[in-house]
């Protein structure tokens, strides 16, 4: 029936949403997988928040393989949506994964993108966390000029939408 598979996605969302709280990925990655096997290809909304939340835990085990195919499925979904702040996301954290896997020019050209798709969405926190990405891809690509400012821009960017992890990250 298909409301027993809607209830079964929303506990099963729920239950990674708690697991993750709980530090419990490897359990959080389980629940949002299979919540992810129960949920329609044309539900692209549904799926999106899925992905979402299972690519930053797949983050935070260090799963690359897993974490890429994520990105690149939300990468396809947020297309689906035509949605700039959701592509201003899926940027956001591909810019955030090519920084861990030491490769600050994709991290560069994925912050770029960030900033273009936060400035359509017309989002200064999206805005400033784009720039603090590129700010810190310019670092450590030695470009310091260029670092300072965009984080000074990250700075004022975050000041303004009141992200105050965003400008302590300029600041630091």
């Amino acid at each position: 029936c298909a409301g027993d598979t809607e209830k079964a996605i929303a506990y099963l969302r729920r239950a990674g949403e708690q697991a993750a709280a709980q530090f419990a990925h490897t359990e959080a990655v389980a629940y949002l997988t299979r919540a992810l096997d129960l949920t329609t290809e044309d539900d692209a909304a549904g799926r999106y928040a899925l992905l979402l939340t299972r690519e930053g835990e797949l983050d935070l085990q260090g799963a690359r393989e897993a974490q890429q195919q994520d990105l690149a499925a939300l990468a396809a979904l947020a297309e689906v949506l035509d949605d700039p702040a959701k592509q201003a996301d899926v940027a956001l954290r591909r810019a955030h994964y090519a920084a861990r896997t030491q490769d600050y020019s994709t991290a560069a050209d994925a912050a770029r993108a960030a900033v273009r798709w936060a400035q359509a969405a017309q989002d200064v926190a999206r805005q400033a966390a784009a720039r603090r990405e590129l700010g810190r891809a310019f670092r450590y690509l030695e470009e310091r000029e260029l670092a300072r400012l965009e984080l000074e821009r990250a700075l004022h960017l975050a000041r303004a939408a009141g992200s105050r992890q965003v400008e302590v990250d300029a600041l630091h």
